[in-house]
Formats: C-alpha cells, structure tokens, sequence
C-alpha cells in the first residue's frame, strides 16, 4: 500500500503541472478550450503512468478515459456553443 501511495504522490503533482500550464500558460495561443484539452491530457496522463507504476497492463481501467473523454468533449462542445 506503501509504494502505491508514493507513486501516485509522484504522479498527481505531475498531472497537476500539465493542467496548470494549459489552463494560465497555454490559453492565450489555444483560446478558451485549452482547459478542456489540458484536462483531456493530464488524465491520460495520469491513468497511464498510475497503470505502469501499478503493473497492472492487461488491467487497463478505461472507465476513467471513457469518462475524460465524454467530459472534455462536453468542455468543448460548451465552449463552442456559449463562446
């Protein structure tokens, strides 16, 4: 349990500082649907770096990037119709 904790300490913070540049660094030259690429991106990140660390590659959980999907292409529709 020990060494799960420790990589997802490792792997969050990463995921965080995708998100935080795409959403305050990245907006001015991509526009508002940066957050919503920035969101898309970091939890891809995160659910593949969490399956390497854990081993687990035929355990694959694809619910967190179905539902990372369906939500950032919500983000965008969103954005396209009130913006």
């Amino acid at each position: 349990m020990r060494k799960k904790f420790k990589s997802l300490a490792k792997i969050t913070p990463f995921s965080a500082f995708v998100q935080f540049l795409f959403t305050f660094g990245l907006i001015d030259s991509i526009g508002l649907t940066a957050p919503a690429y920035g969101l898309l991106i970091a939890i891809g990140i995160q659910v593949t770096l969490t399956t390497i660390s854990a081993q687990s590659f035929t355990k694959l959980n694809k619910m967190p990037i179905y539902s990372t999907i369906l939500l950032s292409i919500f983000s965008l529709c969103y954005l396209k119709l009130f913006f």
